[in-house]
């Protein structure tokens, strides 16, 4: 076997090799058609900033939250723009793991700003068709920048549909996982027990997870109900009361207003007498 030719190396001094730092580019994409410009930058950096500083003039506080980690979801309203925090699914194939991805958006007449702090594969094939395709653009780019955040967030939340019809084979594995544990010994011998029952252990821990988020969303669901529940009591209550209280006084003008012959009808006490009785009732009933 013929051996490799070795590399010469040149050595110019027995120091440390030193490194010569990367310079920090700019991740700035834009798409401009018409009167929209789209911006996009994944991972922002320092530089990033600096350029987004430069030519929009944002609130100090929206770029500390852009630049800061684990904000919760969120919409904050300024006088010519809006800024918003967004989370989608994101799937992990170095690790993988299903996380989520974290969207900062700026959106204002005439420009979109996107910026994922990890890559979103939607909005990231999204950019690409609308830089390559003149159809495609016309069609995103069609309305304003706040239909364009629509087809954005939109076709973001579909891409979450796949992952959760993912998530949804586990259960039917739970049987599967637990027929296998216990059939085990007929082929596979008993020596494997210990292994098949951390199988079955992390599919249930996996099953158990998934029931404490359904019965979050249960618990959401129950209080959204009573908070309407007792909303609509309230209003109730008050058109009850309102009914009791003016049904006796109605009661009175219907009796004095009858075609018939009536005690105190046709004479000036009989009308102060009813006005006196109609006070009495209105005055008790608000008492009570």
């Amino acid at each position: 076997m013929a051996s490799l030719p070795k590399p010469r190396l040149r050595r110019t001094h027995r120091g440390p090799a030193v490194v010569a730092p990367e310079p920090d580019r700019l991740h700035v994409e834009e798409i401009v058609h018409g009167d929209i410009r789209w911006i996009n930058i994944v991972r922002p950096r320092a530089t990033d900033r600096a350029w987004l500083e430069e030519r929009y003039d944002f609130h100090p506080l929206a770029y500390e939250d852009v630049f800061s980690r684990n904000q919760r979801p969120k919409i904050d309203r300024y006088a010519d723009h809006l800024f918003a925090i967004l989370h989608f699914p994101r799937f992990d194939a170095a690790v993988g793991r299903l996380g989520s991805a974290e969207l900062d958006v700026f959106v204002g007449p005439g420009y979109l700003i996107t910026i994922p702090n990890e890559p979103i594969d939607a909005i990231s094939y999204l950019f690409e068709r609308c830089r390559q395709s003149e159809e495609f653009r016309s069609e995103f780019f069609s309305q304003d920048s706040g239909y364009l955040l629509y087809r954005i967030t939109d076709t973001c939340v579909d891409a979450g549909f796949p992952m959760l019809r993912k998530i949804g084979a586990v259960r039917p594995q739970r049987v599967v996982f637990g027929d296998l544990e216990q059939m085990k010994a007929t082929i596979l011998g008993d020596d494997l027990d210990i292994y098949f029952e951390d199988l079955e252990d992390a599919s249930e821990r996996i099953w158990q997870i998934l029931e404490g988020y359904k019965e979050t969303i249960e618990a959401l669901e129950a209080t959204n109900e009573s908070v309407i529940s007792h909303q609509l009591n309230d209003v109730l209550r008050i058109l009850t009361g309102l009914t009791v209280i003016f049904l006796p006084p109605t009661l009175v003008a219907g009796i004095m207003g009858m075609n018939t012959k009536i005690p105190g009808q046709g004479v000036i006490e009989g009308f102060w007498g009813a006005v006196a009785v109609v006070a009495v009732l209105l005055i008790g009933s608000l008492t009570y």
